[in-house]
């Protein structure tokens, strides 16, 4: 066992002695207190930033995913007009709209039929005749001869060959369709009477008339000249 030494504090020297053991002990501990105190002040402000961050990066991916709809209302709240200055905008454009439709509409000269203001319309040429022309007589070229003078004169030979026989006497024109009138001019062209102009339909021919040579070829007005 230890033997433990009591002392005596009577002695002043004694006591100074322990007093400084006293007092060295007390500023020992006084200073380790802050030691501990200031590494917890240091661990709940590293706590404190950790937080901060995690806030801060809440905060902007909430702010990217609802950046659209904040777009749309920054803009719909300070940038969009009021729905009185729109209609006071749109007012004058729908009567400036109406008024030019109805002076569209009311305009003379849009509504005057007299025949100044009537457009001419355009004046479609007629479908040149379109005709045959067969040797009924048998004088060698004739058929030719004539089918070149007809073409000069407007008048369009699809076809030329020799009719079924040389017996013809007097020159024809057999109309294939209901419009005789205009085989008039043929006969005009040829020089022959238009009584001879004789009506025999055929549509499958799509031909307007057919022209037989006849034996009075020598009269008709090509070969005169």
């Amino acid at each position: 066992m230890v033997k433990r030494t009591r002392r005596n504090l009577s002695d002043s020297r004694i006591r100074k002695i322990v007093n400084s053991q006293i007092g060295n002990g007390t500023r020992s501990s006084t200073k380790r207190t802050p030691k501990h105190s200031n590494n917890g002040q240091k661990s709940r402000s590293g706590v404190g930033v950790i937080i901060f961050l995690i806030l801060i990066i809440g905060a902007g991916f909430f702010i990217y995913t609802r950046s659209q709809e904040i777009n749309e209302f920054i803009t719909h709240s300070f940038f969009s007009t009021s729905p009185k200055n729109t209609h006071e905008q749109s007012q004058p454009i729908a009567t400036r709209n109406t008024l030019e439709s109805e002076k569209q509409v009311t305009s003379p000269r849009s509504t005057d039929k007299s025949p100044d203001n009537i457009a001419p319309q355009a004046v479609i040429p007629p479908k040149p005749l379109q005709v045959e022309v067969l040797n009924g007589c048998g004088v060698s070229g004739l058929a030719d001869r004539i089918t070149r003078y007809l073409r000069q004169h407007g008048i369009d030979v699809v076809d030329k060959r020799n009719y079924k026989n040389f017996n013809v006497k007097q020159t024809q024109i057999i109309a294939r369709r209901e419009n005789t009138e205009r085989l008039i001019s043929i006969a005009e062209v040829l020089g022959i009477p238009v009584s001879r102009i004789k009506v025999q339909k055929k549509e499958s021919l799509q031909l307007d008339a057919t022209i037989i040579l006849g034996a009075d070829y020598q009269t008709l007005t090509p070969l005169q000249k």
